[in-house]
């Protein structure tokens, strides 16, 4: 029997709860962008946020539609879907930005939608150019053996994109001059972390 999503394992789920850890008392409402199957929206729904998810692909809306009746699923781009004046306590991109235009352009879009003294996390992907991140990549590479025979490993029926236009470095750069304050943090599993609060 084919394992669902829900109950595999895969890179983006295995950093969940670190986008999760951003999540505080005082904040109400969230937005997930690139949303896919609707996973981490139905955590952030379950942690008591009013929830807005918003993804380009119908097809696999559909099927984040069957998960939470709470949470307002939105088919559009984010980059010129019309919000009006709201705004978010939290804001979240899972392996989403390198599909966007313009990565500078994408982090001002993402900013403008946080409400102030919200939080920004992108969970990205980048590509290898130098020793350490090569380093990040074998370790990757032996976690992700070990976690998909352990947890059984299943892929979401997101489009996928392996084209990576930055570096991890460039990330970094562009990251700190568009988002000042912000954390970024290298992972295993071919990812990193942003972080940003808007004070």
């Amino acid at each position: 029997m084919e394992k669902s999503i829900q109950d595999g394992w895969n890179h983006n789920r295995h950093y969940h709860n670190l986008i999760l850890e951003q999540c505080r008392p005082s904040m109400h409402t969230a937005l997930d962008v690139g949303c896919g199957e609707g996973l981490l929206a139905q955590a952030l729904s379950a942690r008591g946020l009013i929830v807005t998810a918003i993804d380009a692909c119908d097809d696999v809306l559909a099927i984040a539609r069957r998960r939470e009746h709470g949470i307002r699923w939105v088919h559009g781009d984010v980059m010129i879907h019309d919000f009006g004046e709201q705004q978010f306590d939290l804001v979240t991109a899972v392996a989403t930005v390198h599909h966007l235009p313009e990565f500078e352009v994408a982090l001002a879009r993402l900013r403008s939608l946080v409400s102030p003294g919200g939080t920004l996390v992108i969970l990205g992907l980048a590509r290898s150019a130098t020793t350490v991140d090569f380093v990040y990549d074998v370790v990757g590479a032996v976690q992700h053996r070990f976690y998909a025979k352990l947890r059984d490993h299943v892929e979401d029926s997101a489009p996928k994109k392996f084209e990576f236009p930055l570096t991890y470095r460039q990330v970094r750069t562009q990251a700190r001059s568009c988002l000042p304050g912000c954390s970024f943090r290298r992972l295993p599993l071919f990812r990193y972390l942003l972080v940003w609060n808007h004070s």
